[in-house]
């Protein structure tokens, strides 16, 4: 079985990735958990991934937090 976080950051990059307006501005598929070298800006890496057990007695549950990283060379913010 995979842990939560896991099946939560592979669905997000599966939206993201398969997303025409995402993939119109940065170019092609460039969302990634660990950037390879000399990758053409912008794209987007996941950051640190947060757990928290708000589990019971009776039953399992967690909140997950979760950080995107878009890269870019733009001036200013438009381009992120």
């Amino acid at each position: 079985m995979t842990a939560p976080a896991a099946e939560v950051q592979k669905a997000i990059h599966t939206a993201l990735s398969g997303d025409a307006g995402v993939l119109a501005l940065l170019g092609s598929a460039r969302v990634y958990d660990h950037a390879p070298p000399n990758v053409p800006f912008p794209y987007i890496t996941f950051g640190r991934t947060s757990i928290y057990d708000w589990s019971t007695g009776t039953e399992s549950g967690t909140e997950q937090l979760l950080t995107l990283h878009v890269w870019s060379k733009g001036k200013g913010k438009k381009e992120a």
